[in-house]
């Protein structure tokens, strides 16, 4: 019924994350949801003569009693002014356009109230028909699905397509967002509705004191409940991304001025000459001398690690010493200052304490058993 004063506005929040606020709102989804119900109820009557327009009045009626009762919102009310000319056409036994239609629906809106122009839902409302009727069918000739298990969730994703499409500027303009996600939630949500809105109607109806009351209650609240829980998934996947993009943003400098510091070394010769220092300490530690600027890299990139790594497979082959003992230590080793600049700079935690030095001595630790395992176990040639 359109009632959202009880719901949180973090539940709120959640379905726009999704992009299926539309759902918590009366729109013309709901309107057509109980006519097409509607028509399934009255589907037993003639097609012809006085049943024919008993089936009409029941449809109509209905529809506008549900507008009037939800509060007569522009997307609510322009719906039922579609499909009352729609019907009215049908009862006449004539054939309905459907640009004529929303066009004639618009005109006698603005006609009653002129301001209805500068209302959201309006224009959302008119906006998504015009491109559902204008894309849907082009979408349906660039695929076809012939199976008729597939077509009807095809329509679906195609209807979400042209209507996010078509409203997606202006949801830009008064909301500043956009869902990236709707595609996933709107077929699984969308299908819950559709049982949801009959059967929440007929609860509120059914007497109490009735047999299978319990049941019917029962049934609302698991497709509440699902409901829910397909858009907390998606919410919480759309948050977790935000949140990812700013953290990379946030730390994206340090990691190019780290990145950027190790290529000049490499470049500058430094790295090879910081190397040669180290190869007698390394050759009394065990561990092969040719091996110096990969344990130099190493902690730093991951990347460039691994370029030095596959360098020395190249020069001195994979199934010698130094070939085996880089791909060990590739294996068991950390690249350290990145994986702390990323992850203490995602915590804003700028004091790191013990942390370089206690993963520093593990890395060569690292280093060393890598070594001493591959004397074990393969000899030292």
């Amino acid at each position: 019924l359109g009632y959202k004063k009880a719901m949180s506005r973090e539940t709120k929040r959640r379905f726009s994350l999704a992009g299926v606020s539309h759902i918590l709102a009366v729109s013309g989804f709901h309107v057509a949801v109980i006519c097409g119900f509607l028509s399934f109820f009255c589907s037993f009557m003639p097609r012809w003569g006085i049943g024919r327009w008993v089936r009409y009045i029941i449809l109509v009626g209905s529809l506008w009693g549900f507008v009037f009762i939800t509060g007569l919102a522009p997307s609510a009310i322009r719906a039922a002014l579609m499909l009352s000319l729609y019907l009215t056409g049908r009862a006449l036994r004539r054939v309905t356009d459907g640009y004529n239609t929303l066009a004639a629906a618009a005109f006698c809106m603005l006609a009653y109230n002129p301001y209805y122009l500068f209302d959201v839902g309006f224009q959302l409302s008119y906006l998504a028909v015009f491109f559902i009727l204008f894309l849907v069918p082009r979408f349906k000739e660039w695929i076809v699905v012939r199976n008729p298990l597939l077509a009807m969730p095809w329509e679906w994703i195609t209807v979400s397509i042209a209507a996010q499409i078509g409203t997606a500027l202006l949801c830009f303009y008064y909301f500043g967002q956009f869902s990236t996600v709707f595609l996933f939630t709107n077929l699984p949500v969308t299908l819950l509705a559709m049982f949801l809105i009959p059967f929440a109607f007929f609860w509120l109806g059914y007497p109490v004191d009735f047999c299978g009351y319990d049941w019917i209650q029962k049934i609302v609240e698991g497709l509440v409940h699902g409901m829910v829980r397909v858009v907390d998934v998606f919410s919480a996947l759309t948050q977790g991304a935000g949140e990812g993009l700013s953290v990379v943003i946030r730390i994206l400098p340090a990691l190019a001025a780290l990145l950027t510091a190790v290529y000049m070394l490499r470049a500058s010769g430094a790295m090879d000459a910081l190397a040669a220092v180290l190869s007698p300490v390394l050759g009394a530690l065990g561990i092969p001398p040719e091996t110096a600027a990969l344990l130099l890299v190493r902690p730093v990139s991951g990347s460039g690690a691994l370029a030095v790594g596959s360098q020395l497979m190249e020069q001195y082959g994979p199934d010698s010493a130094v070939g085996r003992t880089a791909a060990v230590m590739l294996g068991c080793s950390e690249t350290t200052f990145y994986t702390v600049a990323v992850y203490f700079g995602a915590a804003g935690i700028r004091r790191t304490r013990y942390t370089i030095p206690a993963a520093l001595t593990a890395d060569l630790a690292a280093f060393i058993a890598a070594a001493w395992a591959v004397r074990l176990c393969f000899g030292g040639e």
